[in-house]
């Protein structure tokens, strides 16, 4: 499996202060914009601090070091600061991450445990929630579906790999016929084996 798509360290800012504005707004905070930073690159701390100089960055170096030195990534410290990374992230009011990687993911499988409902506490920048390493759901389309939105088009008997399902009526995954990857109905999909006896009521 490849590495998640590179992201500017803007695209994750804009989030951060996004959601302190929303804290000053309902809640009146003044306090201190601070984040957590866990990153394989030791450059990006530094350019937060040059970019975002209003930005409380707190961050572990060495955890990184031994992340971007290809000798030492594998390494069972270099595991114990990945451990850290995730622990620290799962502990943080809101997550910016990109879902595509699997340290993302964790943190916020491990938020969940810390409260009530975290749905609303994240931002991911490029794919949605999923669990990996499973296999994945196959589905056959029931009805047609034309693409609104960025959504796949459709075909009755199309079989579709599931990734994920974000929410009640939208999932994402890819229509085998066509290769295409994205958002689709949830309605109008049935479970693959169930095709042949589906019926509308």
């Amino acid at each position: 499996m490849g590495e998640t798509r590179f992201h500017l360290v803007a695209e994750y800012i804009v989030h951060v202060e996004e959601y302190y504005r929303e804290l000053r707004r309902v809640q009146g905070y003044t306090g201190p914009h601070r984040i957590y930073l866990a990153a394989d690159e030791l450059m990006v701390s530094s350019q937060i601090v040059d970019q975002f100089p209003h930005l409380e960055v707190l961050h572990n170096a060495s955890f990184t070091a031994m992340a971007q030195n290809k000798n030492t990534r594998y390494s069972e410290k270099s595991l114990h600061g990945v451990l850290m990374d995730v622990m620290h992230l799962s502990e943080c009011d809101f997550l910016v991450c990109a879902f595509s990687s699997q340290v993302c993911r964790l943190a916020f499988e491990l938020m969940q445990t810390k409260g009530v409902d975290a749905s609303k506490r994240f931002v991911s920048l490029d794919d949605t929630y999923y669990f990996g390493g499973g296999k994945f759901e196959l589905l056959q389309a029931v009805e047609r579906h034309e693409a609104l939105d960025g959504d796949i088009v459709l075909e009755i008997g199309d079989v579709i790999q599931n990734h994920a399902r974000p929410d009640g009526w939208r999932w994402k995954g890819v229509n085998t016929r066509t290769g295409e990857v994205g958002m689709y109905p949830a309605y109008k999909v049935v479970p693959y084996q169930d095709a042949d006896t589906f019926q509308r009521w």
